[in-house]
């Protein structure tokens, strides 16, 4: 089956695109940085487009939190709000990964990765437009063309992967490291495009995070109704 990485951002030039395939090993296949809006809309659409059964994993919120848009409703400038930050800001995915990994993903509620949340789900909704995919809430088996929230930093850490650090320019060292410590197979070129550049790394985690969901090992909701609305991000 086919998994496809996106390590998400407003900035198309920085966003990391990820081929890989998964048979009896996950190999990497393509790994790079896209050059524009329509290069990823193309490519993720081509690449998800070579399987029947394939999975993109998405490393950005797909939702916001459900206590946000309620509180916000009917409030009128300079009345107080009655609800802690937390409950505002943060989705129910966000409190879990933090309570299983001790990893904090950012708040789209209230920090600048709402940004990417909006650029992630503009070209989501182009590449929807070229190939018949649909939100993915069962961990297991990808038998059609399906799309994932994940979050690699906290793949990272549930695979006990040391996370110093790895994002400046200045830390290939780092980034050698860790992929190295992945279970993947790829060739000498994109691992040398995955140590010189942290996005391209990034998608490569996320096609780890989503061969994690292919196998059935990632948590799903408790809530389902509620991550449906939020979304919620798989880790094994």
């Amino acid at each position: 089956m086919v998994i496809v990485g996106i390590d998400c951002a407003t900035d198309p030039k920085k966003v990391g695109l990820a081929l890989g395939s998964l048979e009896s090993q996950l190999v990497v296949k393509e790994a790079r940085t896209a050059t524009s809006h329509t290069d990823i809309v193309e490519t993720v659409s081509g690449w998800m487009n070579m399987s029947e059964n394939a999975l993109l994993a998405l490393d950005a919120p797909l939702g916001w939190p459900s206590n946000l848009g309620a509180s916000l409703n009917a409030h009128m400038a300079g009345n107080v709000i009655d609800n802690d930050a937390h409950s505002m800001f943060r989705r129910a995915t966000d409190i879990e990964i933090k309570r299983r990994t001790d990893q904090q993903p950012l708040d789209v509620g209230a920090d600048r990765i709402a940004r990417t949340a909006l650029a992630t789900l503009r070209f989501l909704d182009e590449i929807r437009s070229n190939t018949n995919i649909t939100m993915a809430w069962q961990s297991g088996e990808v038998t059609e063309r399906q799309f994932i929230e994940v979050y690699p930093a906290a793949t990272l850490k549930v695979m006990a992967i040391p996370n110093p650090g790895y994002k400046r320019k200045d830390q290939t060292a780092q980034r050698q490291a860790i992929l190295d410590a992945l279970d993947i197979e790829c060739s000498e070129a994109l691992a040398k495009a995955a140590c010189a550049d942290d996005n391209v790394l990034d998608s490569i985690i996320c096609v780890l995070a989503g061969k994690d969901f292919a196998q059935g090992r990632s948590i799903g909701p408790s809530d389902l109704d509620t991550a449906k609305k939020e979304g919620w991000i798989w880790v094994r």
